[in-house]
This record gives C-alpha cells, sequence and structure tokens, in this order.
C-alpha cells in the first residue's frame, strides 16, 4: 500500500461519518406568542400544532402558548386550531440562526360550522325493594 494512501482514506472515512450528522442535526428551537379571537380575548385551551412533527402546546388562560424542541433545520407549517374558529397556519423556517419565534395568532369565528347545538339526556329509573 502506497503511503499517501492512507491519509485519503482516512480523510474519506472522515466526511462519510461527519456527513449525516451534518445533514441531519437537530436545531433547537422555540417557538411562543399569544391566541385571542378578533375582539383580542384570549382562546384558553386553543392549540398550537408544528406539522409533520409531534411538537405543540394548547394556550394557557391568558392565551399565552410555548413550544420548544430540536428539529432538523428546515420550512414547516405551524396550525392554530379552537373549537368554533377557523384555523390558521403561519410558515416557519428553523435554521441555526434563526431558532426563535414569536408568532400572535387572531382566530375568526367559523359561523357556518356550529348552527346548531343538540343535547340529549337520558334517564334510567330503578325499583329498590327493601328486605
Amino acid at each position: 500500500m502506497h503511503p499517501t494512501c492512507l491519509p485519503r482514506k482516512a480523510t474519506l472515512l472522515g466526511w462519510l461519518i461527519l456527513l449525516p450528522a451534518v445533514a441531519f442535526s437537530q436545531v433547537p428551537f422555540t417557538l411562543q406568542g399569544k391566541i385571542s379571537n378578533d375582539r383580542n380575548e384570549p382562546l384558553v385551551g386553543a392549540s398550537a400544532l408544528v406539522t409533520g412533527t409531534g411538537s405543540g402546546a394548547t394556550a394557557d388562560v391568558e392565551g399565552n402558548y410555548r413550544i420548544s424542541g430540536t428539529l432538523p433545520a428546515g420550512s414547516y407549517q405551524v396550525v392554530f386550531n379552537y373549537v368554533g374558529y377557523l384555523s390558521e397556519s403561519k410558515q416557519i423556517e428553523v435554521a441555526p440562526a434563526t431558532n426563535q419565534f414569536t408568532i400572535d395568532m387572531e382566530l375568526v369565528e367559523d359561523i357556518l360550522s356550529l348552527n346548531e347545538v343538540v343535547v340529549v339526556g337520558s334517564t334510567v329509573s330503578q325499583e329498590r325493594k327493601q328486605l
């Protein structure tokens, strides 16, 4: 084996080991903000979900949410939902240089989806006998 072949093989091996680690590296990120309605009232329990990742949060009593974790660098859709309101989404670009996001979302009432509420109740009567 020629003496100059060994450093070349070591360099190639080093690149083969490091390339997947760099390509699939995880970037820490934080996404926070407030979810409210068009009257600026907080939507308690509204959800914010980063699609395709399993990362999400629900809004607290003041409408604030916070999602933090790690993701591979790339583009992601954040979907905001609340019962009786139209869903909204925003795109974020996660990268080492841009990993802190603040998105305040105002959701609009969906008048067409909640046009009536049906309440059903039933009772069961049972006779009891004395021994």
